[in-house]
């Protein structure tokens, strides 16, 4: 077992983006969260986007003889495993029998998505090779049972394709970015979070053990809810719904995700600084940003607030939480081809 293996695990998050046709201003879409149950949450208000762990079933080679089985090309595997681009460690294979991790990290996004919300997206034997701008999922089968019996045991979603005669939908799937929760905290996760655009607002159904309830808002109802307390964000969310609110139609985040995908993602370890008004998670690229990020095992204490903390970098790429405030920041070129977040402190007041 490798030490990266005792420090943290890896999982995966889907971001769901689904066509609003009440067409409310300014977007056209609305973006999925869940707000997890007492159980499952440390804060009250708790939302994230659905996902989770992955599991030893995901990347087993089992997968691969069924794509072959139901007639996939093994070019459109290949597809999914080429980027060039920044790779962080989740994307190393845990062994050499198991299948890419490209692939393993979509089917459990999927997997973790259905078995908290119900949401399957597959696609049927007569429609693996179409290429479709949106993703596709089914609801004409009993998703109840099969949500108790995969949330019981998670190998048996592979049972359930097999039953369907369908695969996961891993072609409508897109690289966002990756997260490692900071060397501060107590427990940590590795997690690949994936795109994707849906047609139409699926009907979900709530695992009782860790869903309270679903929400769709669009990117800036999000920071809205935040800063009335509505809501509480983790600084992945808070990201990438700033990095959403520039873009308010559907359409166009679909294509974007799509021509980004295969251009690699840098690894994002905030690292924690506590000013005097609100907590600070310095980014990659950042003037503050250290060396080596995992040493940072206390979060650091700094005698300024956090205007005056950010106010003499020049370089500045950093997470804001404090005072019913949430923002993303960063004054320079975004890596990896990737959108740059909007400060959202100014633009939500004016909503």
């Amino acid at each position: 077992m490798s030490v990266k293996k005792l420090l943290w695990k890896e999982s995966a998050s889907l971001i769901v983006l689904a066509n609003n046709r009440a067409l409310r201003k300014p977007y056209n879409y609305d973006v999925l969260m869940l707000k997890r149950s007492e159980r499952t949450s440390l804060r009250p208000n708790h939302v994230v986007f659905p996902g989770g762990i992955k599991e030893s079933m995901d990347e087993s080679p089992r997968w691969i003889n069924y794509f072959k089985k139901i007639g996939i090309d093994d070019k459109l595997l290949r597809d999914l495993t080429v980027v060039n681009g920044q790779r962080p460690g989740i994307f190393r294979k845990t062994s050499p029998n198991s299948i890419e991790k490209e692939i393993a990290l979509r089917i459990t996004a999927i997997r973790e998505t259905f078995e908290e919300v119900g949401l399957f997206l597959c696609r049927g034997k007569n429609n693996i090779n179409n290429k479709k701008e949106f993703g596709e999922f089914t609801e004409d089968f009993d998703r109840k049972h099969w949500q108790h019996e995969i949330h019981n045991d998670p190998s048996k979603f592979l049972n359930m394709c097999e039953t369907l005669n369908v695969v996961p939908d891993l072609w409508s799937l897109y690289e966002w970015s990756v997260w490692l929760t900071p060397a501060s905290d107590k427990k940590r996760f590795e997690t690949a979070f994936y795109l994707v655009a849906v047609d139409d607002k699926p009907n979900l159904i709530c695992e009782e053990q860790e869903v309270n309830e679903v929400l769709w808002k669009n990117p800036k109802e999000y920071f809205q809810s935040y800063q009335s307390a509505d809501v509480w964000l983790q600084p992945p969310q808070i990201y990438e719904l700033s990095r959403l609110a520039g873009i308010s139609e559907i359409e166009k985040v679909q294509k974007f995700a799509s021509e980004r995908n295969s251009k690699g993602l840098t690894l994002f370890l905030p690292v924690k600084h506590k000013c005097k008004n609100g907590l600070v998670g310095i980014l990659p690229g950042d003037d503050y940003y250290p060396e080596n990020p995992n040493a940072f095992t206390e979060i650091r204490e700094v005698n300024e607030n956090v205007d005056q903390y950010c106010s003499p970098v020049k370089r500045c790429h950093r997470i804001i939480t404090g005072n019913n405030e949430c923002r993303a920041i960063l004054n320079f070129q975004p890596f990896d081809g990737h959108l740059n977040p909007l400060d959202m402190k100014n633009i939500v007041s004016k909503l």
